[in-house]
């Protein structure tokens, strides 16, 4: 049966009246917010030629200093673009942009990623003074636990304790929080037995609490002894093609507690329509990336992580929970990410003295359930290449909403995957156990994803690599180096397209 003349007429009115009302609506909304929002403007930073007294709108007026950036009247939506090759100490304190105007903190020139520490430097002989039997005090006075201490580069590094009388061996330290002194047990004056002493602070090195419509592109951000990004009440939040490294190490509570602390990207609590794509990170003291809480009433939705490649992180490379029952979180998506050697480098004893190593943590994960009825969390065309302890450590019985699948799965030796307790545990020869009892992993893969060159840290997928046409279709359209994905067939697993090199 048709529709009559005059009622097809009346429906396409109708329809046409409702997309006027539409538009109209939504073009005032936008013109509301134009009216709102400053003019989007540019601000340059050069760590060498740049001054403080510039107007910081042109390469020659740039500013220099990171604190000249964060005391600055930055309007919403302004871009902020440190020059290449540049370093910069201390925090960054972003801006929060609009929907329609996000704040911008990127790069420009050529060369070298822009480098933010979260560090000082101590290498001056004068720098410390000599208390007697090899234990060297630093002149200088820190508000903030100490977490790592990074000699000559990245050659060696300090080992935290927590009494003087613990300073037994050559980079030995202690923070006493009293005195607010660093002391450092040294053959010599440290100023002359390294060549470079970086002291990494407890503290973000970008700090983004209460920040929203935020994106940070192309930054290198290192020796935090905190989060490499870190905050809570986050909204909007894009970190692209960022380098993340040697982070973490700092006193958490503060209190005699002794616990340590600190992840590459950290969304804390409340969080939502936050994204990590196409970023390096490595030799983190906790995870790579995460979203947690222990608030009630915390929302944290709508976060992606995807083509990111990480490697020796001390805890894991993706770790995710939320407590108590009244919190809420849903669709977090961890796609197309590789994932190597969780629990090596830095951040594995004696520096952590308690070893650990997962790629993947589901932990507790007490929260409402997702009104829409779609999965809290979705684990999916990734590769878990090699761990200390095991692949991944889930609590089964808290993630019944979880997807994980399509992933490849590689660990020769010991666990593959500890499900709650280490009873619980399957090897990669019980791989088809692991499926059936959990209902996990599905169409993945035990096997050795065949990289070009692991050891040199090159995680392209090799010709023959079995990851090749392996995933599950996706909305990940591109690879970490920007070349687009193959359209209508099965996505590659990792973060590399096969024939991306």
């Amino acid at each position: 049966m048709g529709l009559s003349f005059s009622r097809l007429r009346t429906k396409v009115w109708f329809w046409r009246i409702a997309g006027w009302l539409l538009l109209t609506y939504s073009n005032i909304t936008v013109k509301a917010e134009s009216v709102l929002d400053p003019a989007p403007q540019m601000f340059y930073v050069d760590s060498v030629s740049g001054h403080d007294a510039n107007d910081g709108h042109s390469e020659v007026t740039a500013w220099r200093l990171l604190d000249r950036v964060n005391s600055a009247s930055v309007p919403p939506g302004s871009i902020v673009r440190f020059r290449r090759g540049g370093v910069w100490r201390g925090q960054l304190l972003p801006r929060s942009g609009t929907a329609l105007h996000p704040t911008v903190y990127g790069a420009w020139g050529t060369g070298d990623k822009p480098v933010i520490l979260g560090s000082i430097n101590m290498r001056r002989e004068r720098d410390w003074v000599d208390e007697g039997d090899r234990i060297w005090r630093c002149n200088a006075t820190f508000e903030t636990d100490v977490g790592n201490l990074i000699f000559d580069g990245t050659a060696a590094f300090g080992f935290k304790k927590w009494a003087v009388n613990d300073l037994k061996a050559q980079g030995d330290y202690v923070y006493d929080r009293g005195s607010k002194k660093l002391r450092l047990y040294s053959a010599a004056n440290p100023g002359a037995y390294y060549r470079d002493i970086e002291v990494a602070l407890r503290r973000n090195v970008v700090d983004q609490d209460n920040i929203s419509n935020v994106t940070y592109e192309d930054l290198a951000i290192k020796f935090g002894a905190a989060h490499g990004f870190g905050g809570t009440n986050t909204a909007f939040v894009t970190i692209r093609n960022c380098d993340i490294s040697f982070i973490g190490g700092g006193d958490l509570y503060m209190d005699g507690r002794r616990v340590r602390y600190g992840n590459g990207v950290e969304f804390w609590a409340n969080a939502h329509d936050c994204l990590v794509e196409k970023c390096r990170i490595w030799e983190m003291y906790d995870t790579a990336l995460t979203n947690q809480n222990t608030f009630e009433a915390a929302r944290a939705y709508n976060i992606s992580y995807r083509n990111n490649v990480m490697w020796n992180c001390g805890y894991g490379s993706f770790e995710c929970w939320s407590t108590p029952a009244s919190s809420f979180m849903a669709n977090i998506r961890f796609e197309n990410n590789t994932c190597a050697g969780a629990g090596e480098g830095w951040g594995r004893p004696p520096q952590r003295p308690d070893p650990s190593g997962f790629h993947i943590v589901l932990d507790q994960c007490a929260v409402a359930d997702d009104p829409a009825g779609g999965p809290r969390v979705r684990i999916r065309n990734n590769v878990f290449f090699r761990s200390n302890l095991a692949l991944s450590i889930q609590h089964a019985s808290k993630w019944n909403s979880a997807t994980i699948d399509y992933n490849c799965w590689y660990q020769p030796v010991g666990l593959m995957v500890n499900i709650g307790q280490a009873a619980k545990g399957f090897t990669m020869a019980r791989f088809g156990a692991y499926q059936k009892i959990t209902g996990f992993d599905a169409h993945s893969l035990a096997s050795d994803p065949e990289f070009v060159n692991p050891a040199e840290r090159n995680y392209h997928l090799g010709s023959g690599s079995p990851c090749v046409a392996a995933g599950s279709e996706t909305e990940v359209v591109d690879d970490f180096d920007g070349v687009l994905r193959p359209s209508g067939r099965p996505s590659d697993m990792g973060a590399f397209a096969a024939y991306s090199r």
